[in-house]
Order: C-alpha cells, then structure tokens, then sequence
C-alpha cells in the first residue's frame, strides 16, 4: 500500500514538472521569436549602411575617374 501512494506521488511530482517545462519551453519560443525579429531588423539595419558606405565609395571612384581623365586630357594637350 505504501508503494503505491510513492508511486502516485511520484507520478504527481512528474506532471507537476512537466506542466512546468513545458511553459518554460513555450517561453523560451517566443523568446526565440523574439530575439529572431531582433536580429533580423539589426541585419537590415546593417545592409542599409553598408549599400550607403558603397555608393559613397562609388561616388567617389568615379569623381576619382573622372579627375584623372581631365589631368590626362591636360597632360595631353600640352605635350606636343
């Protein structure tokens, strides 16, 4: 009869746990959810300024190009 009762208490004692990780496991989710959309807008963010930070370079490659084909042009025309 004894046995029994650890039993039954035993078996209490498990769903209790259970109950209990599985709400924590259902928190951990939408914490995941949560730390997800998280990085997800960090990562859009990042992208934003990196595409700004190359066409700044760009731009400037191409002022670059564009100064160097003048004083070529200049040289150029000076020698004869």
């Amino acid at each position: 009869m004894v046995q029994l009762g650890v039993i039954v208490v035993g078996l209490a004692v498990a769903l209790i746990t259970a109950f209990g990780l599985n709400e924590r496991i259902t928190d951990l989710k939408g914490d995941q959810a949560a730390a997800e959309a998280r990085l997800d807008a960090s990562i859009t963010a990042s992208e934003g300024r990196l595409n700004s930070r190359l066409d700044k370079l760009s731009d400037q490659f191409t002022r670059l190009d564009e100064r160097t084909s003048t004083l070529e042009g200049q040289k150029g025309q000076k020698t004869p």
